[in-house]
């Protein structure tokens, strides 16, 4: 979706794509995820809702990225990353 504020889009993963699973008080998750195919739906949306015009996909960087969750009140709540990469391994 388009974020009205910045103009810039906004594409997230869900839950069901990543973990696969509710996550659970206490538990230690390790995820794994080509982020790749998802990059690219994200950019085929854009471009069929009018942004990046003239923009190619090898025009793109990943510049920064968001890790975080929503909760439906008042809370507080934090949670722990062990370690986190990015790698790109060429096909």
């Amino acid at each position: 979706m388009l974020d009205i504020g910045t103009r810039k889009l906004i594409y997230a993963v869900g839950l069901r794509e990543t973990l696969g699973e509710p996550v659970q008080v206490g538990n230690t998750y390790t995820i794994c995820y080509d982020v790749l195919p998802e990059i690219r739906k994200a950019f085929a949306t854009a471009q069929a809702g009018g942004l990046l015009v003239g923009a190619t996909f090898g025009d793109l960087v990943i510049g920064s990225m968001n890790l975080g969750w929503e909760l439906p009140g008042t809370f507080d709540a934090e949670f722990t990353i062990d370690d986190i990469s990015i790698a790109y391994t060429p096909q």
